[in-house]
């Protein structure tokens, strides 16, 4: 029993990823990686109350 549960949250869990890369595939990577890395140094610096690079 304990088996097949685990195999379908794997199967679900597939599904999931799977509709994600479908809707987000053709996004242009870099550009979005480098907002997402400058938010996150913003929001370290906030936090933290200086700049770490």
């Amino acid at each position: 029993m304990q088996i097949n549960q685990v195999i379908e949250t794997y199967d679900q869990g597939a599904v999931d990823y799977d509709a994600i890369m479908k809707r987000y595939w053709h996004i242009e990577r870099e550009p979005l990686i480098a907002s997402l890395l400058a938010e996150a140094r913003t929001n370290r610096t906030r936090c933290c109350g200086r700049n770490r690079s």
